[in-house]
């Protein structure tokens, strides 16, 4: 049965633009099926821009459930999650306490929504359910020492001569951390430099920088959080989804200068951001925006961040960022934000400020990840670089035929391209000779 779909796809013509695109991963990828799969994952996530990650892994939800279920499936009010193989409508959540309105092409909120709480109430389970970005007063983190006492000068004394890694300084006020390990590094075209200096310092020597007014520069650290300052945070169990992630305590703390800011991004766990000291600006944009922030390729250095600078959007170059619809808030101390996986975030620090993360792997999707990760992907091994390209192409078709349905591969090529790759066509440049095939290996387009 499948050698008789292989046939038929061999029959299909193949315009240009798809085979250089196969080439392009081939050459770039080195025939890795896994970044294929999560490129396609992101496009899974996004699916006509509106669904949400929870039907990708409901057991029994297909790309038909979806359609026919789209607007149940997708509304902020509904948590889809694996119970009795049914989708699971929560209702906790009533339209009065969600600020916005819902649309069938995007979601529009006035602002990030705020909640009044007690310090010793749960939020954790309830706020992934929601699945929307919310502001916590009055949560525990208002209990903690570190609320009551934290300043510049208190930490750097409790802190003396502990070395903080990896400090950031530069002229310029965004920080980004590219993926070094993204296989698009091994092209030489691909400029790498960064504009800041990384050096490591005590956390004596680092606030004095910070207060130094004769120092222009801007000063970041990000890291784990510091054993010396752990006392100040008790009790944080209410800060992780479960035992299992208290207990591999992915928890960092970010200091920066007042004006530093972070290249716009996403991340993939669940996200409690605490604020100590100072004031931050964060604007984030919903899982629906993919297409509108014209991400980075999986392969890309910069895979999971935005290619539109914030500050200087080129609309010309990226039209249709115009049309996404953020939302914005402004946290300062004992405020507790939330930022479920997904969610685009640009963050400015109003003023210098210590804040403080606690991450929690949505393990639903990493399962899925290690999966792919796993995958025997015995095309690898095969001799000949042509064979290695048509056998790709085909696991390519039978991925988005699974995800999308039949007949969509030459819409997603071209949705990859236009949204992806085509602002970097100068690192891919089709040979003039002979457009089809990678390594100057002659064929016809339409085998």
């Amino acid at each position: 049965k499948r050698l008789g779909t292989v046939a038929k796809l061999f029959q299909k013509n193949v315009t240009v633009k798809m085979a250089s695109m196969f080439c392009l991963i081939a050459n770039v990828e080195k025939m890795s099926f896994v970044r294929l799969c999560m490129d396609a994952f992101l496009f899974q996530i996004q699916k006509e821009e509106v669904l949400c990650e929870y039907e990708l892994f409901a057991d029994n939800v297909t790309p038909e459930t979806i359609n026919e279920n789209s607007a149940y499936a997708c509304s902020p009010l509904v948590y889809l999650e694996r119970k009795e193989n049914l989708l699971v409508k929560n209702e906790s959540l009533t339209w009065e306490k969600v600020k916005g309105t819902w649309t069938e092409d995007n979601l529009e909120f006035e602002g990030v929504r705020v909640l009044e709480w007690e310090p010793e109430k749960e939020f954790a389970m309830d706020l992934a359910r929601s699945s929307i970005p919310t502001v916590l007063k009055n949560s525990v983190i208002t209990t903690w020492e570190a609320s009551k006492k934290w300043s510049f000068e208190y930490i750097a004394e409790k802190m003396g001569d502990f070395e903080l890694k990896n400090v950031k300084k530069s002229e310029e006020a965004t920080f980004f951390e590219p993926d070094f390990n993204a296989p698009m590094t091994r092209l030489e075209s691909l400029d790498l430099s960064v504009h800041y200096e990384v050096e490591n310092m005590t956390a004596s020597e680092f606030f004095r920088a910070l207060k130094d007014p004769d120092d222009t520069r801007y000063y970041y650290f990000f890291g784990d959080f510091p054993k010396p300052l752990y006392s100040d945070i008790l009790p944080a169990h209410m800060l992780y989804m479960t035992v299992d992630e208290e207990l591999r305590e992915k928890q960092f703390i970010w200091i920066g200068k007042k004006g530093v800011k972070t290249h716009t991004h996403f991340d993939q766990d669940w996200n409690f951001y605490a604020q100590i000291v100072g004031h931050k600006r964060f604007t984030i944009f919903p899982r629906n925006s993919h297409e509108h922030m014209y991400i980075y390729p999986r392969i890309h250095p910069m895979w999971h961040k935005s290619q539109v600078d914030f500050n200087s959007p080129a609309l010309g170059t990226f039209p249709v960022y115009k049309d996404a619809k953020p939302m914005t808030i402004d946290v300062g101390p004992g405020d507790l934000l939330f930022i479920p996986p997904y969610f685009w975030h640009h963050v400015e620090t109003l003023e210098a400020s210590v804040s403080i993360t606690t991450w929690s792997h949505q393990n639903v999707i990493y399962e899925h990840m290690y999966g792919i990760y796993g995958y025997d992907k015995k095309f690898d091994t095969m001799l000949h670089k042509k064979g290695q390209i048509i056998t790709l192409r085909v696991y390519f078709e039978f991925l988005i035929t699974e995800i999308f349905g039949s007949g969509e591969t030459q819409r997603i090529i071209d949705k990859l391209i236009r949204h992806r790759y085509k602002n970097m066509s100068h690192l891919f440049p089709v040979r003039p000779d002979d457009p089809y095939i990678c390594d100057g290996e002659s064929t016809n387009p339409r085998t």
